[in-house]
């Protein structure tokens, strides 16, 4: 049995070249955790955009600085009428 804590972080969008307040937390928050003590995988959208929400990149899993990030595509873009 592993004594590790499997830590699930969801935030809307995520990566490297998306900027803002929760995202940079997340992000900074998953690459710090102590490996030893936590097994830490990234649930977010395919959208880069807050704005528009389109999806940018590709739909399930990846790794960002070794880190497993599961990407859910986006129903539909954000209008802005």
């Amino acid at each position: 049995m592993s004594s590790q804590v499997r830590l699930g972080i969801v935030v809307a969008r995520y990566g490297p070249d998306v900027l803002g307040g929760a995202e940079t937390f997340a992000r900074g928050l998953a690459e710090h955790l102590p490996t030893d003590e936590f097994e830490v995988e990234v649930l977010t959208t395919c959208a880069r955009d807050l704005v528009e929400w389109h999806n940018v990149y590709p739909p399930g899993l990846t790794y960002i600085n070794d880190i497993p990030v599961v990407r859910f595509p986006v129903d539909h873009a954000r209008r802005n009428t």
